[in-house]
């Protein structure tokens, strides 16, 4: 079967599934033009109808009671749209905010005196950090767009405590800190490592960004409680309150932050959704800082 469509000559419900045929020759509907006595409910490949064309045919069509009960929304409409919605956010967060640093571009060429060698060489440094932040800005932007497709993580069998000691190793060459191991969960679970060690270094990251050098900074893990935790922790100043309850979304920025386009926390999301586990910002304690936890479930544990 390619999808289900409707009959619009049809009242009282009745809903069949078409053959593969006539799904293809339906393939006129896909501006939500519907060809003589069908339209599209939903289909389960894309390229026969968009989601909105979709959601519209289907609502109109039990909206004019063709099939004897009121406008619904099918949950597969439904999440088809919210994944369209989704996406379009994205793009026009990423056109905001690539705006800025192509202003500085424009703004920078459009004065630059080219037989003064200073100027050239000043601007030239300036333009190519400035194209090194929009570089990590489309990166992780179409990162966050892969974190969508159901191949973005392949789990394998993980030994925790090797994740979490390679983890620590690679974040010693973020910067200056002191590196601490808290401690060590000596199991395995069905995670993809490198997409949880990707996790742990944008967490790690996050740290550094918000620490002196010299600082304290902790990476350890446990299994508590029925999950696996692996965390970060910090000695910064902590996590502003009113930035608490937004800090996983796309672009949410803390102050001081250096250089950053506040993605990175939403990766980490988006990382630990696709794994079905959450991160999770833990309550401010009596000392200072913030520490991150990445939770997942001990399903496969062994």
């Amino acid at each position: 079967m390619i999808g289900r469509l409707i009959p619009t000559a049809t009242v009282g419900g009745v809903i069949r599934d078409y053959t593969d045929a006539e799904a293809r020759a339906a393939l006129p509907l896909k501006w939500g033009r519907a060809p003589e006595g069908v339209i599209p409910a939903w289909v389960a490949e894309m390229d026969y109808a968009p989601a909105p064309a979709i959601s519209a045919a289907v609502n109109a069509a039990v909206g004019r009671g063709m099939l004897g009960y009121p406008p619904f929304d099918h949950p597969m409409v439904t999440g088809l749209e919210e994944a369209f919605a989704s996406q379009r956010r994205l793009l026009d967060d990423a056109a905001h905010e690539l705006r800025t640093p192509l202003t500085v571009l424009q703004g920078h060429l459009e004065v630059l005196d080219p037989t003064d060698p200073d100027d050239v060489r000043t601007t030239r440094t300036l333009l190519l950090d400035e194209i090194d932040r929009m570089t990590r800005l489309v990166h992780d932007l179409l990162l966050l767009a892969k974190a969508e497709r159901p191949d973005f993580v392949r789990l394998e069998r993980t030994d925790v405590e090797a994740l979490t000691l390679g983890a620590l190793e690679r974040a010693r060459g973020l910067a200056d800190r002191s590196w601490v191991l808290d401690a060590v969960a000596r199991t395995h679970v069905d995670v993809d490592p490198q997409r949880l060690t990707q996790a742990l270094l944008q967490l790690a990251d996050n740290a550094v960004r918000h620490t002196r050098p010299g600082a304290e900074v902790g990476i350890g893990s446990r299994v508590h409680d029925g999950h696996v935790e692996l965390w970060v922790r910090d000695t910064g100043a902590g996590v502003p309150s009113a930035l608490r309850g937004t800090i996983f979304e796309r672009f949410t920025q803390g102050d001081g932050e250096q250089a950053g386009f506040g993605l990175g926390l939403s990766i980490v999301a988006a990382i630990m959704e696709a794994h079905e586990g959450r991160v999770v910002l833990d309550p401010p304690g009596a000392t200072s800082g913030a520490t991150f936890r990445l939770v997942i479930a001990t399903g496969g544990l062994w």
